[in-house]
């Protein structure tokens, strides 16, 4: 076809679509392809059932509130991705020379980005809504194929306000900041309403009860009844016409405005994005060179490991947003105390990924590793301060929740830091030990370790278990913990084999 053929914009969408396609990693295994498939016909017979009984009016007259926070939350979840694509989009992508100098206009590049941004934020809960949508016209409600188009005009207003929103932290704050603080804002929406669902635990039952009657007397309360515009993206999905209307003509252009206005801002960050990439800013006020002064062999390689990661903003942005998602788990402290030990397996599984994380980026993200293997020390001593150096961070994240348990028992806030903290040196052992150095601090690269980050995984999830049963007081941790040895052992062995002796 014509529209397919270089340089239109289906082409150009196209090819956005194969590009996202490939750094999802693709599913290459017959095995997978089977699961996913089984998947998608399991969701499409269970829509069947939902699509048959499906009624918005009557769904929006009994569960008004629960419509309203379930939309909230579609919308929060895809704002928080499209954050994400934007800024991958944006500030990440080094074609943008090759793409600027074809014979494209920019402004085209620009919204068909836009276009797979929103694509791509939508794609994300399609196995909520497609089966629900294809068995429409089968279980007598053909209006459900209006999904299609509501989803989509959802998906174009959520990239607008991400590529608004991106655009102008790179104008306040520089690309380089505004990368780290564009993936934050991205996380902390995500995470806001879950957050937010745990205030009326928070305020107590009389204070849940005053502000539930402030609302009600208040005009907020009109936006919370059945027929309030709110709910029109759900009489949308099921084919009403005025708010299908409404809701496309709003996505849509929207969407166009936003892309019309920024697009000279979008050429300006591509044209800034591989300069800020590959060399960092230089402060107007530089600090003055201080003398250098010898130092234990110690000090000096956490030093440098801590100063490395200060220095990273994707790194820091990345174990924010993980400290971040613990939050919720801080609220459930103050349900009591037999739930707060259910969530001690949590706290060590989010301990072990941070390590993990940390330890991957001083072993495989060591970009002098000739150099580290030309010093005089053992190569066994360097990696175990690497290791060191990766607990650090971890060990403030994880502080604030052990005393948090010391408050309730001082035991059991020994046993969740012991697990903790082992968990985080066995996984930064198999990080380090199973590294491969070189190649730049990327963390994109340790998608492709995809046999460590499993030994990882189930030597996490081992530690977890273990947490668990101790707490429990069953026989079963010395299973686990034996198990979650094991996994680091083996590591060792194996890197022994693979590395030459220093």
């Amino acid at each position: 076809m014509r529209l397919l053929e270089p340089p239109g914009w289906p082409w150009l969408l196209a090819h956005e679509l194969r590009i996202g396609w490939r750094t999802t990693g693709s599913i290459r295994s017959k095995v997978m392809w089977v699961l996913f498939g089984l998947l998608v016909i399991a969701g499409h017979f269970a829509a069947y059932f939902m699509a048959r009984g499906f009624d918005a009016d009557k769904i929006l007259h009994r569960l008004p509130l629960t419509v309203y926070l379930g939309l909230l939350f579609i919308l929060t979840t895809q704002v928080s991705v499209a954050f994400g694509l934007a800024v991958r989009a944006i500030l990440e992508r080094g074609d943008y020379d090759l793409m600027l100098a074809a014979p494209v206009p920019a402004a085209t590049i620009y919204a068909v980005r836009g276009i797979a941004i929103a694509l791509g934020s939508v794609g994300v809960i399609a196995i909520a809504w497609v089966p629900l949508a294809n068995m429409g016209p089968f279980a007598g409600h053909p209006g459900l194929l209006a999904a299609y188009p509501v989803m989509l005009s959802l998906g174009l207003a959520c990239a607008a306000v991400a590529l608004a929103g991106t655009l102008g932290l790179v104008r306040l704050l520089g690309l380089r900041r505004a990368r780290t603080v564009a993936q934050v804002l991205g996380a902390v929406l995500g995470v806001s309403l879950i957050l937010g669902m745990q205030i009326p635990q928070m305020l107590g039952r009389e204070r849940a009860a005053e502000v539930a009657r402030w609302i009600d007397a208040s005009p907020l309360a009109a936006l919370l009844l059945p027929d309030s515009p709110l709910g029109w993206p759900l009489r949308a999905f099921g084919g009403e016409l005025l708010p299908l209307l409404v809701i496309v003509v709003l996505g849509v252009g929207f969407f166009a405005l936003t892309v019309r206005l920024t697009q000279r801002a979008f050429i300006h960050a591509v044209q800034e994005a591989p300069q800020a990439v590959t060399s960092a800013p230089r402060s107007r006020g530089s600090r003055p060179a201080r003398a250098f002064r010898t130092s234990s062999f110690t000090r000096l390689v956490v030093m440098k490991e801590l100063t490395l990661i200060a220095r990273d903003p994707a790194l820091i942005g990345m174990t924010f947003l993980q400290a971040l998602y613990a939050l919720p788990l801080v609220l459930v402290f103050s349900r009591g105390h037999d739930v707060a030990l259910l969530v001690a397996p949590a706290l060590v599984l989010l301990a072990s990924s941070l390590s993990g994380n940390l330890a991957w980026i001083a072993a495989s993200g060591e970009e002098a590793p000739d150099l580290i293997g030309s010093a005089p020390v053992s190569a066994s001593q360097a990696l175990r301060l690497k290791v060191m150096a990766a607990l650090v961070p971890v060990a403030v994240i994880v502080a604030p929740f052990v005393a948090w348990y010391a408050l309730s028992s001082i035991g059991v806030a020994l046993a969740v830091a012991a697990f903790a903290a082992v968990a985080s040196f066995a996984s930064g052992i198999v990080q380090v030990m199973l590294a491969d150095p070189g190649g730049g601090r990327d963390l994109k690269r340790r998608k492709q370790d995809i046999g460590v980050n499993l030994l990882e995984f189930a030597g996490a999830a081992c530690w977890s278990a273990a947490c668990w049963l101790t707490l429990g007081g069953s026989a079963w941790a010395l299973l686990a913990i034996a198990s979650g040895c094991a996994i680091p052992a083996a590591s060792v062995y194996t890197g022994r084999l693979r590395r030459p002796k220093a």
